[in-house]
């Protein structure tokens, strides 16, 4: 059986899409459980990826995840719903790509079935006490503070050379980043946030707010020239959306 995990709900057939790999295919797996942490997002909607675990599978094809910061699964996967979608087999094949759990298919594919997990969370905890799911908690030791660095470190710097940096970064990883981008900040260096007022840098995040990604990017620049001002506002868009949640 194939699989397709999304969090978007009624699909009943998958177009072939062009993603990361360049070519127009429906991305399908044989095991549902590999897929579930791709369909977490975080308080902000940002969508599950590697700037929160580290992910795959064991040496035993057992799905394992790491946490990357304290309460990682907590806010991209408990309370969070996805759709398991059974799929037909529309001509898959395996290898095509650098991750071998992933299957690839170049047609149209049907969905032939659905199951509907309301909480991600436990769903792995469940497979995890079943032993079909490995789960490596955040641990504050230097050991694993070093692992964790080594893993974000290169997306932060990659980020840096577009000058927009995911703000999820840093709410999560703020030392890190703060020590990349000083390091980092004449790549693509935008001018004009140099010596702003407390009123124009207000219009600065206001304006971010207000884009079409609701303020879940920041130029480094900000975090350079004003770097208590930014992390404060992140906080803020944080503490906001926890609220809104507690008092649903």
């Amino acid at each position: 059986m194939f699989y397709h995990i999304s969090s978007q709900k009624g699909l009943t057939e998958l177009e072939p899409r062009v993603s990361t790999h360049g070519k127009p295919w429906v991305y399908a797996l044989t095991n549902f459980a590999v897929g579930l942490i791709f369909a977490g997002r975080d308080d902000l909607g940002n969508k599950a990826d590697d700037k929160f675990t580290k992910y795959g599978v064991t040496k035993d094809n057992i799905p394992e995840v790491f946490e990357l910061y304290q309460g990682c699964l907590n806010e991209i996967l408990k309370n969070k719903d996805c759709y398991i979608y059974e799929l037909e087999d529309s001509g898959f094949l395996p290898n095509q790509t650098s991750w071998a759990p992933e299957w690839v298919s170049p047609n149209k594919t049907k969905v032939i079935g659905v199951q509907h997990i309301t909480d991600i969370l436990a769903e792995i905890k469940k497979l995890e006490a079943e032993g079909k799911f490995v789960i490596h908690y955040y641990k504050n030791t230097d050991e694993y503070n070093e692992f964790v660095r080594n893993r974000i470190e290169p997306i932060i710097e990659k980020s840096c050379e577009s000058g927009w940096i995911n703000i999820s970064l840093v709410k999560h990883y703020e030392d890190v980043v703060k020590e990349v981008v000083n390091g980092n900040l004449e790549k693509n260096f935008r001018k004009g946030f140099k010596n702003l007022t407390n009123n124009q840098l207000q219009e600065v995040f206001n304006k971010l707010d207000n884009d079409e990604n609701q303020g879940r990017f920041v130029r480094k620049e900000l975090l350079y020239f004003y770097p208590e001002q930014t992390v404060d506002w992140i906080n803020k868009k944080y503490g906001s959306v926890n609220k809104k949640q507690m008092e649903r």
